[in-house]
């Protein structure tokens, strides 16, 4: 069995990289940003608001993903397009 590999943690700018500058990727871009400064909640993101199941249904451990994998923070991210 292979050892597993460690993950490093983020650390740094997240880069975005938007193919043009039409109307979906200003409307993500204003989404970030207000979530940025919580006027709104990130409605749709699956890594700021799911949740993951670890052990059998009935245990109840379900951590936000944000909280369980280290990731980005949004104040980390830069567009380009």
């Amino acid at each position: 069995m292979e050892k597993p590999t460690k993950i490093a943690a983020p650390r740094g700018k997240l880069g975005v990289l938007l193919p043009g500058m039409g109307a979906v990727a200003t409307t993500f871009m204003a989404g970030v940003e207000l979530v940025r400064t919580k006027k709104a909640l990130p409605i749709g993101s699956l890594t700021q608001m799911a949740t993951i199941r670890l052990g059998k249904r009935t245990e109840g451990r379900s951590p936000k993903i944000k909280d369980f994998v280290k990731l980005a923070r949004l104040e980390d991210m830069v567009f380009g397009g």
